[in-house]
């Protein structure tokens, strides 16, 4: 719009890809990403009702001035697809309250689990355990540092992890590992759904007993994005690892079936580039 300073034409950046109404009370405390008239960039508020935004899988895209954040110079393209997964993750800790000295299981070890799995261990976790059903993602995380990994079937079974963890995050989303989430607390331990079941699903509150919490994370606040820049720039969080595929926008139906088949392509993020 007219708004806009033609001086930013050709700069590199960034985008945040939501936002709040401004107006609202969850907007006017600094929660914009719990605005019920969120807009979002590739899908729309509400996922699935209104107006859809259209997104980045073009050539060109409109995005807003003031969500556009410049790009410092060792901060790839490549790299800055994985900003949003990161600002989410740094919330997602923020949410769980992850405190220094404190043990912590992954159910799901996809790229937002290895985002997790970063974020925490600099928010001073000591012990962090990584699940997931397929090899390559365990693999990168022990690369960035996971204490202990385990291949597991598609039902994860705790074991004698049982009661062993002050906070566990559910990036799956299944009846099955919201319950695995809680039974791997200890007492006073929190379970954070990054994902969410299609139907409803019913909860033993008995594994809610000794003070635990089921929690729920959502986005993220807007200064979680250039907290996130500063992060990637600064090598505190490395991305690299976790871009296994790339194609041209040409190929994006083939992008999109190497995503869907992650264990038949060690597929953990795979990023469309328009050229």
């Amino acid at each position: 719009g007219a708004a806009v300073s033609r001086a930013r034409i050709g700069e590199r950046v960034g985008v945040l890809a939501y936002r709040g109404c401004g107006r609202c009370l969850y907007c006017q405390t600094g929660r914009h990403n719990l605005c019920g008239e969120v807009e979002h960039i590739g899908h729309a508020a509400g996922w699935d009702t209104g107006e859809v935004n259209p997104a980045g899988m073009a050539e060109y895209c409109r995005v807003w001035a003031d969500m556009a954040y410049p790009l410092p110079p060792r901060v790839t393209f490549e790299q800055a697809c994985l900003l949003d997964g990161l600002a989410v993750a740094i919330h997602a800790c923020n949410q769980g309250r992850v405190a220094r000295g404190e043990h912590l299981a992954l159910i799901g070890s996809g790229a937002l689990g290895l985002l997790i799995l970063q974020t925490a261990r600099l928010s001073g976790a000591m012990r962090i355990v990584c699940m997931d059903t397929c090899p390559k993602p365990l693999d990168v995380a022990r690369q960035l540092g996971a204490d202990e990994c385990q291949l597991v079937k598609a039902v994860p079974e705790c074991g004698s992890w049982r009661g062993q963890f002050d906070v566990a995050f559910d990036t799956v989303g299944s009846r099955e590992t919201l319950t695995e989430a809680l039974a791997l607390l200890r007492r006073g331990g929190r379970a954070v759904l990054m994902a969410h079941p299609s139907d409803a699903v019913p909860v033993d509150t008995r594994l809610l007993s000794g003070e635990r919490s089921l929690l729920t994370s959502a986005n993220n606040p807007y200064p979680d994005f250039p907290a996130a820049i500063e992060l990637v720039d600064s090598g505190r969080v490395r991305v690299d690892p976790l871009i296994t595929h790339s194609f041209p926008l040409e190929q994006a139906v083939a992008a999109f079936a190497v995503a869907e088949d992650k264990e038949k392509h060690g597929a953990i993020k795979v990023l469309i580039c328009p050229s």
